[in-house]
């Protein structure tokens, strides 16, 4: 009797945090799903620095038409690898190596 007093409750704080561990686990669960939408708008990106850009016509000077609106810089098709920013949201676009002049 001696000993479940003792142990009782250690072995109780580690049954609720494996407990915890398996809910939070199953709970996180989907993320693995991409979330690749197309655009919202017809739109070239002209980037302002490093992955920063505004959202142009594509008339306008440009480095790339906006291919996909994406959830996470890593989710980019492999048709548009390079990601912008534009606010908080993650637009691709094809990989540039100059800026393209009037779409």
């Amino acid at each position: 009797m001696a000993f479940l007093l003792k142990r009782g409750p250690v072995v109780a704080v580690v049954v609720v945090v494996l407990a915890l561990l398996i809910v939070t686990a199953y709970a996180g669960g989907g993320g693995g799903t991409r979330s690749v939408q197309p655009p919202p708008i017809d739109a070239c990106a002209r980037v302002i620095d490093g992955s920063r850009a505004v959202l142009v016509d594509c008339a306008m000077p440009n480095d790339g038409e906006v291919v996909a609106e994406v959830d996470a810089a890593l989710d980019c098709p492999a048709e548009a690898p390079r990601y912008v920013t534009v606010g908080t949201d993650f637009y691709c676009i094809p990989g540039a190596e100059a800026p393209i002049e009037g779409g």
